[in-house]
């Protein structure tokens, strides 16, 4: 981090510009779709062995300290695996919610670059809507019905 890119506007947008091309290459929506489905299944497969657990009974031959420690360890273990099979998925869906972060903020700045402070201001208030180019639109009077025109 340098220091110095926050002394002015521009080292500032500067800096933000950097750190948005700095993060590693977006996971296509196949592969945040596909990582969900995952995550999901390995949700389920844990709860089920959760379930076939929790459905033991101890034989009265069993004495119950032992029985508990081999319930404590299936259930252990049953995280344990679910963890694993979700380790590749959770991180490519942080790193998708960290570009989704990431572009919000970079169209917070691009905003203010083009429109300047009082667009923004509107933007916050309800009284500008973004239109996706760049530009917006501005309301006169209550949204969406009041008339409107472009920023």
């Amino acid at each position: 981090m340098d220091a110095a890119a926050f002394g002015s506007v521009d080292g500032v947008v500067g800096e933000v510009m950097r750190l948005h091309r700095s993060l590693p290459a977006r996971p296509s929506l196949e592969e945040v779709e596909a990582a969900e489905a995952l995550a999901h299944a390995a949700d389920r497969e844990e709860r089920a062995r959760l379930d076939a657990v929790s459905r033991l009974r101890r034989p009265p031959a069993v004495p119950d300290e032992l029985f508990a420690v081999a319930l404590e360890m299936h259930r252990a273990l049953a995280a344990f695996q679910c963890r694993e099979q979700k380790r590749d998925t959770t991180r490519l869906l942080e790193l998708d919610a960290l570009h989704a972060l990431a572009d919000e903020e970079k169209e917070r700045v691009d905003a203010r670059e083009v429109m300047g402070d009082m667009s923004l201001e509107r933007l916050r208030l309800g009284q500008a809507w973004p239109t996706g180019d760049g530009r917006f639109l501005r309301f006169h009077g209550a949204r969406p019905r009041g008339q409107f025109g472009l920023l």
